[in-house]
């Protein structure tokens, strides 16, 4: 399946439900697989979709446990980057 989003080279689709995916990415000189998480194209222009995806994010950057993965950047890349 390997396509890249921005600078993220994504590996496979973790859900159906929505678009989450696990990629590799180059920080700081080396290689990290990461997990991505995109809103819908057809959710992405909604102002309250948006409000609810940015919530859920500022949640998640609140937690800290082993099991959890961190949240460590949001990027906002242009609709339909993903090749």
């Amino acid at each position: 399946m390997e396509r890249t989003f921005g600078q993220y080279h994504l590996l496979d689709r973790l859900a159906v439900t929505a678009e989450v995916f696990r990629a590799r990415a180059r920080v700081g000189g080396r290689e990290e697989l990461v997990v991505l998480k995109k809103i819908l194209p057809q959710r992405a222009e909604a102002p309250r979709f948006q409000k609810l995806f940015e919530r859920e994010a500022r949640l998640i950057a609140s937690l800290c446990h082993d099991n959890i993965v961190c949240l460590r950047v949001k990027v906002t890349l242009p609709v339909c980057t993903c090749r």
